[in-house]
């Protein structure tokens, strides 16, 4: 069973009358793991314009509520895409040395 992190790496703000600091832009982190085989996703999510119901200041933003912004597709989509390269890692073909070249100078 793979395990995921997820975690966000950074933020683009932009500062905006009556806001102050809002930010435009997620970057979003998505590390797997299974059996000593690994792959990890970064993607830019880009938000819309703050909602005044439910702008929170950046000061006042935690790890959570920028996850939260993540919308599960994308989390999901990411989430495969990693399975699939630890899938094809692990089942990866192991050449043997060519015998010829054991003995090249």
């Amino acid at each position: 069973m793979i395990t995921y992190t997820e975690n966000v790496s950074g933020l683009k703000t932009e500062t905006r009358d009556g806001y102050g600091a809002v930010v435009l832009a997620v970057s979003y982190y998505v590390y797997g793991t299974e059996g000593g085989v690994s792959s990890s996703r970064t993607v830019l999510v880009e938000l819309g314009e703050p909602n005044e119901e439910t702008f929170i200041s950046l000061g006042d933003l935690s790890k959570a509520d920028v996850l939260a912004w993540v919308d599960d597709a994308t989390k999901e989509s990411l989430k495969q895409q990693i399975e699939e390269e630890i899938n094809n890692k692990a089942t990866d073909v192991k050449f043997a040395d060519l015998p010829w070249n054991a003995n090249a100078e």
